[in-house]
């Protein structure tokens, strides 16, 4: 194998990884928005369960949100453990501040790498 043929190979390998995590990434998006929308059904009777297992949910709601978006955004979605405000939807609020948040910062890098 020559020098021209290994590089490109390699070129392709680093194309194929970047475009995997980028996958990932939006995989896990899509994961999150499932995730709070069913929780917020769940509190609201739509979709039943015990509610300990509510509970566990929506703590672990949040660790997901705040491991895909890591923003302050997700602290919203801990209001949903405050007895009798269960049935609002905070998670689905806490995703859209997230992704709020997420993308201004974006803009703010783009604006400052331009």
């Amino acid at each position: 194998m020559d020098l021209v043929t290994l590089a490109i190979l390699v070129f392709i390998g680093i194309v194929g990884i970047a475009m995997l995590g980028s996958l990932i990434g939006h995989l896990f998006g899509a994961a999150t928005i499932i995730l709070a929308l069913m929780n917020d059904l769940m509190d609201l009777g739509i979709v039943l369960v015990i509610p300990e297992l509510g509970w566990i949910a929506d703590i672990i709601v949040f660790f997901v949100l705040l491991l895909v978006y890591r923003n302050a955004g997700a602290f919203i979605s801990l209001l949903d453990l405050i007895p009798g405000y269960g049935f609002l939807p905070f998670h689905t609020l806490s995703l859209a501040v997230s992704w709020k948040l997420k993308q201004k910062r974006e803009e703010a890098i783009y604006v400052i790498k331009k």
